[in-house]
């Protein structure tokens, strides 16, 4: 038997919806291999979803996981099943963001972890009926904030727990430095990172044009090197954390929501702290560059950069003006300010200028409508600590 299959011209918009089509058809496939599996016994879940997958022990522990949580939040379980949005990384990543804190929730007794489940999924539904924000990223910070919040001491617990744990291990001429916390880890990749660029053009301003440039890799090597033999006197490290108040949790660009105590841990140590006026109070300027209160206003209403699924971290993007600035593009009217201002990181950034991808807005940046190519369009919402959709009027 043979099938033929005729492809007609398809607009931009017409492949969009047959994406969102299938998404929501394995998306619901997923869910509906995570309900089968809630009837298996805990301890044969793994061993059966590696069965039925047919893939990897690690793709077997996210169905497991994910069947863990549809047992323990079956409400929200079946919203996310009956929704069409959500898939097993959804479930996984809040399976993730509570087992983080395993140890400190056994030690607190049978009763906590189900209290806390609870409030996980109330904070959840919450947030998707106030918001419609279902980003995989979104989601799990929320479980940050809600477990920050509601179990502040288990938290705060665990952060000290994983700041005890920093470690270095050799094997022949491999270092392996376990930094103890993923906020530490990110803070000191991005200064690494940061000085090997620097490394990185004083070697290309010394090697002939023909001379193949150095890889990043090698340049962040020579910095940690360097470090480590006693080139540099000290490594840096900047983390940009944000807090309404002294009691309550902190958000930390990159890492997301830690414990009061530790947030309280940051504004102590700190070199610089900054009382932020509200957003009404921050002026545009005539300049082509923003402000640091601009700046960080924006960073912190955007969390990462605004290109749909990226991940990087608001406070490791450019600065960018959405509608472009007269100092830029003569044609263009575009203000220094932050409703005009949004995050984006080096790729994205260059997409944008290219005009391959172009963001619009309705509401100062908070919602950002992409148009791509081949008339593709996705939105994306802001969700960082001091977006909008955080504290609806």
């Amino acid at each position: 038997m043979t099938s033929t299959y005729t492809t007609e011209p398809t607009t931009g918009e017409s492949y969009t919806t047959l994406a969102t089509t299938y998404s929501v058809q394995i998306n619901s496939a997923e869910l509906e291999l995570v309900a089968f599996l809630v009837g298996i016994p805990d301890d044969s879940r793994l061993a059966t979803a590696q069965a039925v997958r047919r893939r990897t022990t690690r793709e077997a522990y996210r169905y497991a996981h994910a069947a863990d949580i549809a047992q323990r939040m079956p409400t929200l379980f079946r919203h996310f099943r009956d929704d069409g949005r959500y898939s097993v990384d959804h479930l996984d990543a809040i399976w993730s963001r509570i087992n983080r804190h395993a140890t400190a929730l056994s030690a607190a007794g049978a009763d906590v972890p189900q209290c806390l489940d609870a409030a996980v999924a109330l904070g959840i539904a919450t947030w998707i009926r106030t918001t419609g924000i279902t980003a995989l990223t979104a989601i799990a910070d929320v479980t940050d904030e809600v477990l920050a919040t509601v179990a502040p001491l288990i938290v705060e617990s665990t952060e000290k727990e994983e700041a005890a744990a920093v470690s270095l291990t050799r094997r022949g001429n491999r270092f392996t430095l376990d930094c103890g916390s993923e906020f530490v880890a990110d803070s000191l990749w991005s200064s690494l990172t940061s000085a090997a660029l620097d490394a990185r053009r004083d070697l290309l301003a010394d090697q002939d044009e023909a001379t193949a440039p150095p890889p990043m890799s090698l340049c962040r090597g020579n910095v940690a090197l360097g470090a480590l033999g006693g080139r540099r006197d000290q490594l840096k490290v900047t983390v940009n954390t944000y807090r309404v108040q002294d009691d309550a949790p902190a958000y930390v660009l990159g890492s997301g929501w830690v414990s009061p105590a530790t947030g309280a841990e940051f504004a102590a140590i700190a070199r610089h702290i900054r009382e932020l006026p509200a957003l009404d109070q921050v002026p545009e300027t005539t300049a082509y560059r923003f402000t640091a209160v601009q700046r960080t206003h924006i960073e912190g209403r955007d969390g990462r950069c605004r290109f749909p699924g990226c991940e990087v971290p608001a406070d490791n993007c450019e600065h960018d003006h959405l509608v472009n600035s007269p100092h830029t593009d003569p044609d263009s009217d575009g203000p220094t300010s932050v409703s005009n201002g949004i995050c984006l990181c080096r790729n994205h950034h260059v997409l944008k200028t290219a005009g391959i991808w172009e963001p619009a807005s309705q509401d100062d940046a908070v919602t950002l409508h992409w148009h791509g190519p081949g008339g593709a369009r996705v939105t994306t919402v802001a969700a960082g600590p001091l977006s909008p959709v955080r504290h609806p009027a």
